[in-house]
């Protein structure tokens, strides 16, 4: 009870504004320039505007309404696209969808260190052999 109680607490701001959205704005959102006001952030002498709240389904579905479905989906699409361990590719999946709950991730930073360290699983999942031609030292990688 006390652990629904917090998301509550965290997610209200998103969740005030979700009350008060139209028929249009569910399935479009307010747009990318959307701020929630976080009170707390007042407080403490902090900016209380952000573009973003604790969680990237609740982020997203203000910010684009049901089309946010769409834009999730292209995400993973294009981190696996090189993964061809349908396994691994289940796993970074999963490991994202568990993320999205608590954290804004696309919104944060440091996504771009999750992005390049995919990139580089992807590619280190591929068998490659490097083909050197003895004339000129150009090398050549095939996949195999």
């Amino acid at each position: 009870l006390e652990l629904l109680s917090s998301f509550a607490t965290r997610y209200g701001p998103a969740i005030s504004k979700i009350n008060e959205m139209s028929i249009f704005e569910v399935f479009f959102g307010y747009g990318f320039r959307t701020f929630f006001e976080i009170p707390w952030f007042g407080y403490r002498d902090l900016d209380p505007y952000l573009n973003s709240v604790d969680s990237l389904y609740l982020t997203f579905f203000v910010k684009y309404g049901i089309f946010s479905i769409v834009l999730i989906s292209l995400f993973f699409r294009i981190i696996t696209a090189n993964i061809q361990n349908k396994r691994y590719r289940r796993l970074i999946i999963l490991f994202f969808l568990l993320l999205f709950i608590t954290y804004s991730t696309l919104y944060q930073n440091y996504s771009i260190i999750y992005i390049f360290y995919l990139i580089v699983f992807s590619l280190s999942t591929f068998n490659f052999k490097i083909n050197i031609d003895n004339k000129n030292g150009i090398g050549k990688i095939l996949r195999s």
